[in-house]
Formats: structure tokens, C-alpha cells, sequence
């Protein structure tokens, strides 16, 4: 079982035995960004090192731009590249990345055929499909 999905199964079970829905339980947190909220993993990128998170984020929209000078983005790479800093870290600067990139959170494409939203996506499934909470939006 991974480490997120024990934690939500905990959390939500706490949330039915009447703790009540939307409550954050100091023991249903893996990390103080990674948290259970209504029975959902949300990870909160406010939480997280805010230097490390910009300092990140400039290095991943370099490499962006470097990559769309010479022809196309190639968004597993730079998934890649956000992750090697850490899951939730890579993860918050990825998404604030696809999320400038695309307008903002809540007008994020979701197309079938978009390669950045499948890695977003890919982060997320290695969160337990937690909600990516950046200062643009959800995602």
C-alpha cells in the first residue's frame, strides 16, 4: 500500500466515524503540504519552501523555452527534471508551469491527446490522485 493511500483511507474512516467532513486531522497528514480534506488528498503548494518552489519554476520554464526554441516542449523531460527536486515539490512547480502555460488552473485544457496534462496527470496518480492546490487554482 503506498504511504498516500493509507493515509487517506485512514483519514476518510476517522471523517465516517463522526469527525466530521472538510476537518484536517492533525494525524491525517503525511506532510505538512500533503494533507486529507473531505475524504480527498489535496497537496498545498503555499506550504511548500516558496524560494525552492521559484527557484524551480525558473529553471523548468528555461528549459521550456529553450525546448520550444528548438521545435517542441518535451513535457515528460521536464516532469522528469520537476520531480528530481522531489515528488511534491517537482509536482507544485509543474503544475504552476502548465497551469502559465495553458492560461491558468481553471482554464486548463484537458484534451485527450495533451501530453503535458498526461504527466501532470502521472504526478498526480503518484500522489494518490491528490488536487495540485496552486496560487492559480486546483488542478
Amino acid at each position: 500500500m503506498s504511504r498516500y493511500l493509507s493515509l487517506i483511507v485512514a483519514c476518510v474512516m476517522g471523517a465516517s466515524a463522526g469527525v466530521g467532513s472538510g476537518v484536517m486531522l492533525a494525524s491525517c497528514t503525511a506532510s505538512k503540504t500533503l494533507v486529507v480534506e473531505s475524504g480527498h488528498a489535496v497537496l498545498h503548494c503555499a506550504k511548500l519552501d516558496q524560494v525552492r518552489l521559484a527557484t524551480l519554476g525558473i529553471e523548468l520554464g528555461a528549459a521550456a523555452v529553450r525546448m520550444a526554441t528548438g521545435g517542441s516542449v518535451d513535457w515528460s523531460e521536464l516532469g522528469r527534471q520537476a520531480e528530481t527536486a522531489g515528488l511534491e515539490l517537482g509536482a507544485c512547480a509543474y503544475a504552476a508551469l502548465r497551469a502559465g502555460v495553458a492560461g491558468g488552473a481553471t482554464s486548463v485544457a484537458r484534451a485527450p491527446n495533451d501530453a503535458s496534462w498526461a504527466v501532470l496527470e502521472a504526478m498526480r496518480a503518484k500522489l494518490d490522485g491528490a488536487v495540485i492546490r496552486t496560487s492559480a487554482g486546483d488542478l
